[in-house]
C-alpha cells in the first residue's frame, strides 16, 4: 500500500484535482482488498457451518463402562464400607445360592440409586476391587496403631518386612511357646 501525503501550500505544483485523482485511488484499492476480505470471511463462514453440519454428534455412552463412571465414587464408598461391614464367607452350598445371597446383600446395602447398574459387570468389577482395597487399608491403619494398642514398638507392625515371629512379646500375645 503505498503512503499518501498531502502537499503543502508550499508546492503548489500539485493541484487539488491531482490530490483527490490520488486519493480516490487508494480508495478504491482499499474497496478491492475490503470487499476481497469480505468475500474470504464469507467462505470461512461458510466452510464453518459447513464442518458444524457434518460434524457428528455426541453418541450417547452406550458403553456400560461410561455410564456407570459417574457413579463410581459412590459405589466405591458403599463397596469400602460393605466389605469392612460384612464377612464373606463360604456359608451356603452352592456358588449360585452365594452369589444370590451376595447380590441380596448388596441390594440391601447399595442406595436404590444405584440398583438398575448393580447387575453390570462393571459395577460387579468396581465393588470386587474396592472391598480388598478398603480392607488392605483399614490393615495398613491398624499397624500404624498397632504399637500403641499392643504397648509395643510400633517397628514391629509398621515395618512389613520386620521378623515377628521371632519377637518374644508378640509370641506371648499369641500365646505361642517355644519348645
Amino acid at each position: 500500500m503505498s503512503h499518501v501525503s498531502r502537499p503543502s501550500a508550499a508546492d503548489s505544483s500539485e493541484s487539488d484535482s491531482e490530490w483527490d485523482g490520488e486519493l480516490l485511488e487508494v480508495l478504491k484499492m482499499l474497496q478491492v482488498q475490503m470487499q476481497k476480505l469480505q468475500e474470504e470471511n464469507r467462505t470461512i463462514k461458510e466452510e464453518n457451518k459447513t464442518l458444524h453440519a457434518e460434524k457428528p454428534k455426541r453418541k450417547r455412552r452406550a458403553n456400560a463402562h461410561d455410564k456407570l463412571s459417574v457413579h463410581e465414587e459412590t459405589i466405591s464408598i458403599y463397596a469400602r464400607k460393605y466389605g469392612m461391614m460384612i464377612e464373606i464367607t463360604d456359608q451356603y452350598a452352592t456358588a449360585s445360592t452365594q452369589e444370590s445371597a451376595f447380590l441380596d446383600e448388596l441390594y440391601r446395602h447399595f442406595p436404590e440409586s444405584l440398583h438398575k447398574v448393580m447387575e453390570s459387570s462393571y459395577f460387579c468389577d468396581l465393588v470386587m476391587k474396592s472391598i480388598p482395597d478398603a480392607r488392605a487399608n483399614e490393615i495398613k491403619k491398624l499397624r500404624g496403631v498397632a504399637g500403641d494398642i499392643f504397648d509395643l514398638p510400633s517397628k514391629y507392625f509398621t515395618n512389613t518386612s520386620y521378623d515377628r515371629a521371632n519377637v518374644p512379646e508378640i509370641q506371648r500375645l499369641l500365646g505361642v511357646t517355644l519348645s
